[in-house]
């Protein structure tokens, strides 16, 4: 049986924390997930809306949940998000449609 493993270098989280420079915030995620901890990672919206960059401080991997506390580096200017975002939604969601529809090169926005 086994457990399926994702190591993460982005949180993504609809909680909607109020962000501050040097913050620390808990948050959980349903699933097995490692998140790195030696490197900043980011944080975005589930829709990939990106938001900040934070340390992960601790984490603990449960059964079903991961639970973690991060600290915030640097939240993004208005600029900042548009860009990465637009990046975040090109890189990514592209990828997962392209192996999702057996290859074929569609983009658009994906959820």
């Amino acid at each position: 049986m086994g457990i399926q493993l994702n190591i993460n270098t982005i949180l993504r989280s609809d909680e909607d924390y109020d962000l501050k420079i040097g913050g620390e915030y808990d948050f959980s995620k349903e699933g097995n997930h490692v998140l790195t901890d030696n490197m900043p990672i980011w944080l975005t919206k589930k829709d990939w809306t990106a938001l900040a960059e934070v340390d992960v401080l601790s984490q603990t991997r449960g059964k079903d949940r991961t639970t973690a506390k991060f600290k915030v580096r640097h939240i993004y200017s208005e600029e900042e998000q548009k860009t990465l975002t637009e990046i975040f939604r090109r890189m990514i969601c592209f990828n997962l449609l392209k192996f999702a529809n057996n290859g074929n090169n569609i983009y658009y926005w994906c959820k």
